[in-house]
């Protein structure tokens, strides 16, 4: 999902680095294979492998989901650059 929006960005742009946030399911919604509070983040380089991650945040309230993926995100990419 996020994952594949990177690799599909890394194809077509120049940049050197790539981050992706892609939820799911917002509050209200959701299913039992896309529940509320579902989010996939992926951070990628060009010289290292997609990093992904899956959240399952819950239902905790759409700014709160924003909040927490932009977080998360960020800290994905933040490991990439420090190499873990």
């Amino acid at each position: 999902m996020a994952a594949h929006v990177i690799r599909r960005l890394a194809l077509v742009g120049a940049a050197a680095l790539w981050l992706s946030c892609l939820p799911h399911a917002g509050a209200g919604g959701g299913t039992p294979d896309k529940p509320v509070g579902l989010v996939h983040i992926a951070a990628a380089r060009r010289d290292a492998p997609v990093l992904h991650q899956q959240l399952l945040l819950g239902d905790i309230g759409r700014n709160e989901i924003r909040r927490e993926s932009v977080v998360q995100a960020l800290a994905l990419l933040a490991s990439l650059l420090r190499g873990e």
